[in-house]
């Protein structure tokens, strides 16, 4: 959809909720005009006011934007204006652009935690003793011990049963760790509020136990216990799951998602720095998305990371806490930061696109017994061009758009089968009728964490100057297991 569709629906419904006024004379004012449904080419849009109320309103696009007129901010207020509305031309701007970052904060708090994991670990201890033949001679032995990790997560969604918590995976991952798969054997949250953190657990003596296994002993308090649902070390992400009656009489809500990052945007940090207990700290969106080259969790793995860039202060123990917007939505999942004694304020995130579809991956593959991302690999690969800003006047934002071309396509690929040819620029990617509109090269790749096995496939290109739609199912064996 093109900037002049958005421009048309904020336009209209900032002129429509300015006309409500509350039952005792006092004009509502606008909380938030978002995107809360698409179905289709048909979107619902949610206004909510000061007062609380909610009102929906639908709108229909066109294929390419094509049937809608340019409305400009200045037409929006004469609309607002002859339906009521007193205040000035810079007042309108002011309420349909300022947010209460105080109620995003505290809203956004019901869905933070701090994580804690814990790993068995065996250490080799050298020590010396007096040689019968002068000097020293060298001993060793294995002793066992315990390592507690701190990091941050994000409540993701809740059910009837279960509530699932996702955080990084370097959080819950430990290299050293001596259980099967390094994941830590204990994974411990907290609500934010909570002021219990975890403590060893002292014997008569006053020094710390140790349990049947030798490993010495911790306790947590009242920290939920969670389990390990699945990770993925290659995208950094892992999700936890909790008994949802361990949840009873906490407030929690599971976080809210934004639509759209941009540079500028203003953004919050929540996480659990240095193990210290949850708290915030703020700053701005630098980068959208580029690509950054780290060291995976276990120390040898390198990996190529799509990450947006902040300079929201991080430290450690930040990882796996939720990256906000103004609104309180949702933007990313911190994971790194730029370390230097000439350079500060350079964090790293892991776009919401990845976050949510790695976690979707993740919570859907439990059925099957998967604790990996099972992500559909089209077998195509793409190169972007003619790259652009769009500027959208109403909101007064700058975001990117390219246009996305097929530059080979593997024989025998999920993209073979469905017709793709080079030179295909893509437009739009669907899958179990859930549309994707690509307009950055990446918007391809991360489309492909929502197919499952069986899944119906729609992919709009242009070619030779038509448009037309290529059509398939996903086959099982068109599907790679990413840890």
């Amino acid at each position: 959809m093109n900037r002049k569709i958005k421009i048309i629906l904020l336009s209209v419904l900032m002129s429509l909720c300015l006309v409500f006024v509350g039952a005792c004379g006092e004009t509502l004012k606008v909380v938030s005009v978002e995107k809360t449904a698409t179905s289709g080419l048909v979107d619902t849009y949610t206004i909510t006011y000061s007062d609380g109320s909610k009102f929906d309103f639908t709108v229909t696009n066109g294929e390419n934007g094509e049937d809608a007129q340019s409305v400009t901010l200045s037409q929006a207020y004469a609309e607002a204006v002859a339906n009521g509305y007193s205040g000035s031309y810079l007042d309108f701007i002011i309420e349909c652009n300022t947010q209460d970052n105080a109620a995003a904060v505290s809203a956004a708090m019901k869905s933070a935690v701090s994580v804690y994991s814990e790993h068995p670990v065996t250490k080799t201890e050298y020590y010396y003793t007096p040689s019968p033949f002068g000097g020293w001679s060298v001993s060793s032995r294995e002793v066992k011990d315990l390592s507690l990790s701190a990091g941050s997560g994000i409540i993701y969604k809740t059910d009837d049963s279960s509530v699932y918590i996702v955080t990084n995976y370097h959080v819950v991952y430990y290299k050293d760790s001596d259980t099967d798969n390094k994941i830590g054997r204990k994974l411990v949250v907290y609500t934010y509020g909570n002021s219990d953190s975890p403590s060893a657990v002292l014997d008569d003596s006053g020094n710390v136990a140790t349990g049947e296994d030798g490993y010495p002993c911790y306790e947590y308090g009242s920290g939920i216990q969670c389990e390990y649902v699945g990770g993925s070390m290659v995208y950094d992400i892992a999700v936890l799951k909790a008994d949802a009656a361990q949840f009873d009489n906490i407030e929690i809500a599971p976080v809210v998602t934004a639509e759209q990052v941009n540079v500028g945007d203003y953004v919050f940090a929540i996480g659990n720095p240095n193990g210290s207990g949850i708290s915030v700290t703020g700053g701005m969106v630098s980068v959208d998305s580029e690509y950054i080259t780290m060291t995976a969790a276990d120390d040898v793995t390198s990996v190529v990371y799509r990450a947006l860039r902040t300079d929201t202060a991080i430290n450690s123990g930040n990882s796996g806490g939720g990256l906000f917007n103004e609104k309180g939505q949702l933007v990313g999942l911190v994971n790194a930061k730029l370390t230097s004694l000439t350079i500060e304020n350079i964090a790293y995130a892991v776009p919401l696109s990845i976050v949510r579809g790695a976690a979707d991956n993740i919570i859907d593959g439990q059925q099957s017994g998967s604790q990996a991302i099972e992500k559909l690999n089209l077998g195509v690969t793409v190169a972007s061009s003619d790259s652009r800003a769009e500027y959208d006047a109403l909101t007064g934002k700058v975001s990117v758009s390219e246009r996305v071309t097929v530059s080979d396509v593997q024989s025998g690929s999920m993209g073979e089968e469905l017709g793709l040819q080079q030179g295909d620029i893509i437009m739009r990617v669907e899958i179990d009728g859930t549309a994707t509109e690509i307009k950055r090269a990446y918007n391809v790749g991360d489309a492909m964490f929502a197919a499952r096995k069986g899944s119906a496939v729609v992919i709009t290109v242009a070619r030779n100057g038509e448009t037309q739609k290529l059509q398939g199912v996903c086959d099982a064996s068109y599907f790679t297991k990413i840890d």
